[in-house]
């Protein structure tokens, strides 16, 4: 395990989370008006502030304890790192949820988004810090 990748992995896929929140929000039609892109880049901003720290809150919380099983797993299927990203982001929904904007009073919808957006995180985490590299030759 390449102690380099699974450092940057932990940086770069909490991430995901909020830009996919802030994505499908950017995308998604309001009362018919078309945001301008420093609009939506302020937005995008928002998002980063308030939602990265609670994505890198679930990734110490669960992915600290899915890295332990990483290490003692001979071989890591990408989804130990689905699991734990959805985990994370159920978490998340479930603690703070109910205050905010974004998840709040839909019942079991936020859940799945939730899962998925985590899943995409996990996913990110795996690819980054973990999906086995083709070997480069020195020719």
């Amino acid at each position: 395990m390449n102690t380099d990748r699974i450092i940057r992995a932990f940086l770069l896929a909490p991430l995901v989370g909020p830009v996919l929140v802030w994505l499908v929000g950017a995308l998604l039609p309001h009362s018919g008006s078309v945001e301008s892109v420093p609009s939506a880049l302020r937005a995008l901003g928002v998002m980063l502030l308030f939602g990265a720290p609670l994505a890198y809150g679930a990734a110490l919380v669960v992915g600290l304890p899915a890295l332990w099983l990483i290490k003692v797993t001979p071989r890591v299927s990408p989804w130990l790192c689905l699991v734990a990203g959805a985990t994370g982001a159920i978490l998340v929904v479930a603690v703070v949820g109910p205050a905010t904007v974004f998840f709040a009073g839909r019942g079991p919808v936020d859940y799945l988004a939730a899962a998925l957006i985590g899943g995409a995180a996990g996913a990110t985490f795996w690819w980054i810090g973990l999906k086995p590299r083709p070997s480069r030759v020195p020719e």
